[in-house]
């Protein structure tokens, strides 16, 4: 007679609210790890992963593990199905019970032992778990209220870093005092891919700063940069290389099944490590398919063939999708701000095919009914569609004046683009410039020229820009948005109009011209540039400029960001559309005249 399903269960103790708790909990990689169970391998299939794992260095088990199910904030739960080892099957559920003073978290496990030796010995083996579990849970605590401590043996690290850092700079001294222990300290599952905005916001410190420190920190030895592409629906890393030379237009995600665009500005991250002799961080995995992987999935459910399935979550304003994973198809579903109470959404699941009615609710609970019509097993995924606020991109980084001192050589391989979802670009040129050089000759005109090169290199800087060239006395920058692009345009007109003008010699005028969109980074002559319509209509833009003014496209001026920069500038605007060298319809544009 076969051994029955055994259930087990204990349970532990935050003094936080669910919400705060659920980032550390659902970290299922860490938590393992923390109480002391085996590293695994893991092999995507179609029903999940194949999994190995040795127990104690002679308990070898090997398992297929189903896609995790969870509800963020509320509970998750994972079947494992073993060919190998002392259980048939393995139900793990983890639930967030919030209560007055905190939360509890409630951890059962449901058991089949393989043979009567197996049942013999399994509450051995779910007492060490319980106990494995107790000591993450506590560490946890411990991390959450900012209470856990580094151990003697790393506080060396801090002086090493420290001591790295004051060859370099300037690093600020704050800054400097965070990034010493922060790599001492921090666990080291946060160091294999350490997001300097991430430990910005933590810090209450400007991002670029951070970002910066930490290009500071490569040169001295204390971290080093991996460029790491991002896929577009899981948000893993299927490929991650040392160099931009390294780095190709397109990647593929085994996990999900896709090919995927690597954008510069979105898909293509820039992570940090220690280096190698400060701290030894190992690349082995515990567990792949938990819900922190994820952060972005607000509910991940394994829908049967032809059966319907209700899953409830509490969703913020914002956009949605709902997807299956592994497989094409997907419906947005928009939440908006105005509290809707509770909201009934049907999805359906099809070949090919998803769909969601109604496609908008508001925010708060919202039960949606979830139907598979397909002949196989599907798993439905709930996700915010955002992209991670917490992304120092490739574009972010090449922006920083300190990249090309770290990186001299660091570009795109030849003939490699690779693709920029949305960047602005603005376009100077200085207006009367062949005339003032014929007028006072090279010398004293190109000591002017200068002055004004400095001042337009200070304003991009100052607004997270990237000078990317100059063209005789032109200058053509990229900026993150089409607001930052303003308001350095607008500076550069204050900066040029306050620089000291020669008796008898006119002030000099400067042009611009700004539009943004997609474009593709290139590697030119061994730096990296840009190209596509986008850069041309910019440039085109520039042309339609009088002096002392700034001509912007429509689609530009209609930004919201640029909208508010606007709002804060006195200014005179017009309207109109031109025809554009190489474009066959006209142009909308708006000339922005500074008062």
């Amino acid at each position: 007679m076969a051994p029955k399903e055994r259930t087990y269960a204990w349970d532990a103790w935050f003094d936080a609210p669910p919400a705060r708790v659920w980032p550390y909990v659902a970290d299922t990689d860490r938590v393992d790890r923390l109480a002391g169970l085996p590293p695994a391998t893991y092999v995507p299939v179609e029903a999940g992963y194949d999994v190995r794992q040795t127990f104690h260095g002679l308990l070898p088990t090997a398992y297929e593990e189903a896609p995790y199910e969870w509800v963020e904030g509320e509970r998750f739960a994972v079947v494992r199905t073993f060919s190998k080892g002392p259980v048939t099957r393995l139900v793990v559920r983890t639930r967030l019970v919030a209560e007055e003073r905190g939360t509890r978290v409630v951890t059962e496990l449901d058991a089949t032992p393989r043979s009567a030796l197996s049942a013999f010995v399994l509450p051995l083996l779910m007492r060490s778990a319980r106990r494995g579990h107790r000591a993450a849970h506590a560490r946890l605590q411990l991390e959450l209220l900012g209470e856990a401590e580094a151990p003697p043996e790393r506080r060396a690290v801090v002086r090493k870093v420290a001591a790295r850092l004051a060859t370099v700079g300037p690093v600020p001294d704050d800054l400097a005092a965070h990034l010493a222990s922060f790599v001492a300290g921090a666990d080291a599952a946060d160091l294999v891919r350490i997001r300097p905005f991430a430990l910005a916001d933590r810090w209450k410190a400007p991002r670029r700063e951070v970002l910066a420190t930490f290009l500071e920190a490569v040169r001295a030895g204390v971290l080093e940069l991996t460029w790491e592409s991002l896929c577009p629906h899981c948000r893993g890393t299927p490929r991650s290389v040392r160099r931009l030379a390294d780095v190709r237009a397109t990647a593929r995600c085994e996990a999900c099944a896709v090919d995927f665009e690597v954008e510069f500005d979105r898909s293509l991250e820039a992570v940090f490590r220690p280096a190698a002799d400060l701290r030894r961080i190992g690349a082995q995995t515990w567990c792949l398919g938990g819900p922190g992987a994820t952060p972005h999935v607000v509910a991940q459910r394994r829908v049967p063939a032809g059966a319907t399935v209700e899953v409830t979550a509490t969703l913020a304003a914002g956009a949605h999708r709902v997807r299956v994973a592994r497989r094409p198809g997907l419906a947005s579903l928009e939440v908006d701000r105005a509290p809707g109470g509770a909201a009934d959404v049907e999805v359906t699941l099809g070949d090919g095919e998803v769909r969601a009615t109604p496609a908008a609710v508001g925010a708060g609970p919202v039960r949606l009914r979830v139907t598979n019509t397909t002949a196989r097993e599907a798993t439905f995924v709930l996700e915010r569609t955002a992209w991670l606020d917490d992304v120092a991109t490739a574009l972010d980084v090449v922006a920083l004046p300190g990249f090309a001192d770290v990186f001299t050589a660091d570009v795109l391989a030849p003939g490699e683009r690779v693709a920029v979802r949305r960047v602005a670009f603005l376009f100077t040129d200085l207006k009367g410039s062949t005339a003032l050089y014929r007028r006072v000759g090279d010398a004293a005109a190109y000591a002017r020229v200068r002055d004004v090169f400095h001042a337009l290199r200070d304003a991009v800087r100052a607004h997270d820009g990237m000078l990317v060239k100059t063209i005789g006395d032109a200058v053509m920058a990229a900026f993150p948005t089409p607001a930052s692009a303003c308001a350095a345009a607008f500076a550069m007109h204050r900066a040029v109009a306050c620089l000291a003008v020669p008796a008898g010699e006119p002030p000099l005028v400067l042009k611009a011209g700004l539009h943004v969109g997609r474009s593709l980074v290139v590697n030119a002559g061994g730096a990296l540039d840009f190209f596509g319509t986008t850069t041309n209509l910019a440039a085109r833009a520039q042309h339609e400029a009088r002096g002392g003014d700034v001509v912007l496209t429509d689609a530009a001026a209609d930004d919201e960001g640029v909208r508010r920069v606007l709002a804060g500038v006195p200014h005179d605007e017009e309207r109109f559309a031109a025809m554009l060298k190489g474009f066959t319809a006209p142009t909308g544009l708006r000339r922005l005249v500074p008062r």
